[in-house]
């Protein structure tokens, strides 16, 4: 199966698993619970939360019965006692058979046969409330701001989030990247390379790692091994020990552009990679920060729907779902931009404008997600695809920007909301 057709695949599975009334039965809170025809059923109240629910609160209520020709009429408040019934267990469901059905996919792009992944983690402001701030912590000066503390595990090349966590303030970002290895064991292991910024670096998961038989590569800082920090040769190999036993780590040096002596950690091997393609593989990683950006800027993942842990978990699960979904439709719109572009002489290539992508998914998704028939479904989302795929950027290779902090300011010219 070619990737161009994973968001068709995973619109159809996410279709019959939102149906499915073992799926009902194990994530109500109570075998009493959505047994009769309420006003908001169970499959509703999934495919309203999965439909971007970024506005006030009753006003994607009432557009959302609007658009599923419904002449249902319920309160926000309604709706709130409506989700306390179900676990976030679907959400996180929905997610997983994303990543299942990209893991499986064996059209995906490798680096000289490499799955190449990155982890890295992030903060999550969630509201100052009670309930929020004992569950996950606090962050900021004073301690005084609600926080969860998020991490993910990113195919950087085929820009799928292959699995994603969010815990408490005080876990610890190793923690949540063994996690992280765990997942990637229960997916099935594949030629796998995962890329870690400073910070991770532990004999106890470059243990792990080893044991799992994942590769990794690891940017380490100075004093992390003394052995390590007087090594002369740019290529070469420590011993770093775990519980009495020894493994053999490969340690590359060179300079970046600034003059700063990088150092990098790995298991791969010098007759497959040579020293100078780690400083390529290395920042093949960035894009699991951006992948953030558009969370947090496009996907407004930080704009929960509730004051709950319960609707915060929900709703961090329909965003990493929707990330991916997001991804494969890109899949399709990138691949019909390539082909309307190919006999063009144009001075730059093109790609999907995520912005409107994400814009036009709204709505859109889950009427395909809801439509019974197939062939329905087919030509709906072809249409929307069409629409989205007019709407292109260029890509402009190698530009380099100056970070500044910006000025205390709401609103951004380069990011406004598609939504």
């Amino acid at each position: 199966m070619s990737k161009i057709n994973l968001l068709s695949k995973a619109i159809d599975v996410a279709s019959t698993f939102i149906r499915d009334y073992n799926l009902l039965c194990s994530s109500r809170s109570n075998p009493k619970y959505f047994t009769r025809k309420g006003k908001i059923a169970f499959v509703n109240l999934i495919a309203f939360t999965l439909n971007f629910v970024r506005k006030s609160l009753q006003l994607e209520i009432d557009s959302y019965f609007k658009l599923i020709n419904s002449d249902v009429s319920i309160t926000k408040q309604a709706f709130s006692q409506a989700r306390l019934k179900i676990t976030h267990e679907p959400f996180k469901g929905l997610f997983e058979t994303t990543t299942q059905l990209a893991r499986s996919e064996d059209d995906m792009d490798t680096f000289k046969g490499l799955h190449v992944s990155a982890i890295d983690g992030t903060t999550i402001a969630v509201e100052n409330m009670p309930e929020l701030a004992a569950y996950f912590g606090y962050s900021g000066a004073g301690a005084t701001a609600a926080t969860a503390r998020a991490s993910a595990l990113y195919d950087v090349l085929n820009e799928v989030l292959l699995d994603a966590r969010i815990d408490k303030f005080s876990c610890g970002e190793r923690e949540m990247a063994s996690q992280h290895i765990l997942r990637l064991q229960d997916m099935g292991v594949s030629n796998d390379l995962i890329i870690f910024d400073r910070g991770y670096a532990s004999a106890e998961l470059i243990a792990q790692l080893s044991e799992a038989g994942i590769h990794f590569l690891m940017r380490v800082r100075r004093k992390f091994n003394k052995e390590i920090d007087a090594f002369a040769s740019k290529d070469g190999f420590v011993k770093i020990t775990h519980k009495r036993k020894a493994y053999r780590i490969r340690v590359v040096k060179f300079p970046l552009s600034s003059g700063v002596i990088e150092t990098l950690i790995t298991d791969l091997p010098q007759d497959t990679f040579e020293t100078c393609d780690f400083q390529t593989l290395y920042f093949k990683r960035w894009p699991i920060e951006t992948r953030y950006d558009t969370l947090k800027i496009k996907l407004q993942l930080e704009n929960f729907t509730g004051k709950t842990v319960l609707s915060v978990l929900q709703d961090f699960y329909a965003s990493m779902f929707l990330s991916n979904m997001a991804t494969f439709a890109k899949y399709v719109t990138d691949a019909e931009i390539q082909k309307d572009n190919a006999d063009k002489n144009l001075d730059y290539e093109y790609k999907t404008n995520v912005n409107i992508l994400i814009g036009k998914l709204k709505d859109n998704l889950v009427l395909a997600m809801l439509e019974p028939n197939p062939k329905k479904r087919e030509r709906a989302m072809q249409k929307v695809l069409a629409e989205i795929a007019r709407n292109r950027t260029p890509i402009r290779p190698d530009r380099q920007f100056e970070r500044k902090t910006p000025r205390n300011k709401r609103f951004f010219m380069n990011k406004k909301s598609a939504l």
